[in-house]
């Protein structure tokens, strides 16, 4: 008998031994609960995250959608900033942004390194706010870039007042839902638009509906949907207190973000 087959037979038997072995039959699974069942949260999501911000050093301002050049004029101009570095896909009026220099983000940190250390504040959008913990998330693309978050002193966040849900695993959930695009013609007539689930004809609604989280958790835990390979939870400006326990902000990234909400 060869080595290969010796190691075959070898193979065969102890994964037959594996299925055949001892079995717990009092073992019941149960399905995955979501962590935030265990936090002391509220109901009112928008004020929660709004006071959780707060304490996690955001500066929470709020605007309307045909007002956010002007806020962000505001912002800057509180700081004397004039050298903006943005997304590719930034959804404003860049003429209507006071700027002395406007650098889009659209090539490599290789061919834009001094723009990208040298700009003074970022634009950039959430993807949705969680309410649990005042954070924002952002799905960082070739369109929007990590170093956007980091690099510049100040860094602006774009998030819709209806893109607040609960908990972390519900953001997640959302983002793996809609890399399927899932459900979209169904969902699309009950749902306001927050991402793909729209229908531009219908009054804003909150993605933490009863339905729509049932229809996120089964397919979650199906295993369908995908994360993109990176999703930052942001939970204000980059802080530490490594060096006898005095807080230094703007270390690891920007030292100061505000959050518009719209």
């Amino acid at each position: 008998m060869s080595r290969v087959e010796i190691s075959k037979r070898s193979k065969e038997a102890i994964l037959a031994a594996l299925k055949t072995g001892f079995k717990d039959e009092s073992l019941n699974l149960k399905p995955s609960v979501d962590p935030v069942l265990h936090i002391k949260t509220s109901s009112q999501l928008l004020e929660e995250m709004k006071e959780k911000m707060s304490d996690n050093k955001f500066i929470v301002e709020e605007s309307d959608a045909f007002s956010l050049e002007a806020k962000i004029n505001e912002i800057s101009a509180s700081y004397g900033y004039e050298k903006l570095i943005y997304p590719s896909n930034l959804q404003l009026d860049l003429a209507k942004i006071n700027a002395k220099e406007k650098i889009c983000f659209d090539k490599t940190v290789e061919n834009l390194r001094k723009e990208i250390f040298h700009s003074e504040f970022s634009i950039i959008n959430a993807r949705c706010g969680v309410s649990s913990h005042g954070v924002v998330c952002v799905l960082s693309s070739k369109e929007q870039p990590r170093m956007l978050s980091l690099a510049p002193t100040l860094c602006i966040i774009l998030l819709k007042k209806e893109a607040i849900v609960k908990s972390m695993s519900e953001a997640l959930n959302l983002i793996k839902a809609e890399s399927l695009g899932l459900l979209e013609d169904e969902l699309s007539s009950k749902f306001a638009r927050v991402g793909i689930f729209a229908d531009e004809n219908e009054a804003a609604k909150s993605v933490s509906s009863p339905a729509l989280n049932k229809a996120l958790s089964a397919y979650s835990q199906s295993g369908a949907g995908v994360l993109p390979s990176n999703v930052l939870f942001i939970a204000g400006p980059s802080r530490t207190a490594d060096i006898e326990l005095i807080t230094v902000f703007g270390v690891h990234g920007s030292q100061r973000v505000h959050l518009i909400l719209y």
